[in-house]
């Protein structure tokens, strides 16, 4: 008897996915002039993994927690202004340098920068990363036994110092918002960020002490910072994105993890998703409650669904 229920609840769910999957050849429309992936410049995150070490994921974990972190701090600070994440959020990069070597290598005059110019050189050597990036600003977490962050020029090399930060396991401050906060003061210098001109006057500010036990709430960016980041390419507005098709919309934000909306016309019945993946041609949403995955273009061409978490997919509405 259950098994002829299930069997029939099953047949029930594909009837009216069907249903509910018919395509039309030209009634979906997106109100939304999209950019490429490089006009829309985003903060790329590197964790890189030496030869000798392997990969932490509660390190990953917590570059993640904490980059979202910083990237909702400088939103509030900036009215709605912030910065875009690369997809993935994070991308791990695994060297053929052992762990000793990225704060031993003698690559600069002060040995205090040994970190910072080692872990930049292997990662522009093996992805590209470059000083002043047009299209990125990168942060690279090294898990070399460090304990020396730096920010500048559009590179931030966090060491494994901040890693163990991050996960609440520094042997002296195991306090995490340390950390994260930590991340917001040198991502601000790779933004172009000073410390402030008056110091005395600015000692909760995120650009001088405001990581020890002032962030996130009680830190800030000061007028000078604010007048520099709105002068950056790298910090906009969220614009909401929203495509019609003839039994509603979607609507959401070109940001990964952000969260969608299906409105039907015709009732009040709303399904909730999240965006998964994004490139240039597409973006993908999964269902918050649902078996389902949403594939839509950018531009026009066709839309799929995936009711196999993206194995197969099939042909649903053309966007013009």
């Amino acid at each position: 008897m259950n098994t002829l229920k299930n069997i029939l609840t099953l047949l029930f769910f594909l009837i009216s996915i069907t249903s509910w999957c018919q395509p039309y050849s030209s009634n979906l429309k997106v109100n939304e002039n999209y950019t490429s992936a490089f006009e829309n410049k985003s903060v790329r995150i590197i964790y890189l993994v030496s030869s000798d070490r392997r990969i932490n994921n509660e390190y990953l974990a917590g570059i993640n927690r904490a980059i979202l972190s910083v990237q909702n701090f400088y939103k509030k600070e900036l009215n709605g202004l912030t910065f875009k994440l690369n997809n993935p959020i994070v991308e791990i990069l695994k060297s053929d340098k052992k762990a000793s070597y990225f704060y031993s290598n003698p690559c600069d005059n002060n040995p205090e920068n040994w970190g910072y110019y080692n872990a930049y050189n292997e990662a522009s050597r093996l992805l590209g990363a470059k000083f002043y990036d047009e299209n990125y600003t990168w942060v690279i977490y090294s898990d070399g036994p460090g304990d020396k962050g730096r920010g500048s020029s559009g590179v931030c090399v966090m060491p494994e110092d901040d890693l163990k930060g991050l996960i609440g396991k520094h042997p002296t401050q195991p306090d995490t918002n340390r950390w994260i906060g930590g991340l917001a003061h040198e991502l601000g210098h790779a933004f172009g960020l000073n410390h402030p001109s008056a110091p005395e006057e600015h000692r909760k500010a995120i650009m001088w002490t405001g990581i020890y036990g002032y962030y996130p709430d009680e830190t800030y960016l000061t007028q000078d910072d604010k007048i520099i980041l709105l002068g950056s390419s790298f910090f906009h507005h969220d614009k909401k994105i929203v495509i019609k098709y003839p039994e509603g919309t979607f609507e959401g934000i070109d940001e990964i993890n952000s969260e969608w909306t299906e409105y039907k016309i015709n009732n009040s019945t709303k399904y909730s998703f999240k965006l998964k993946e994004l490139n240039n041609n597409y973006i993908i949403i999964k269902s918050i409650d649902r078996n389902l995955l949403i594939k839509l273009p950018r531009k026009n061409g066709l839309s799929y669904l995936s009711l196999d978490n993206g194995k197969n997919w099939q042909k649903w509405w053309l966007i013009n």
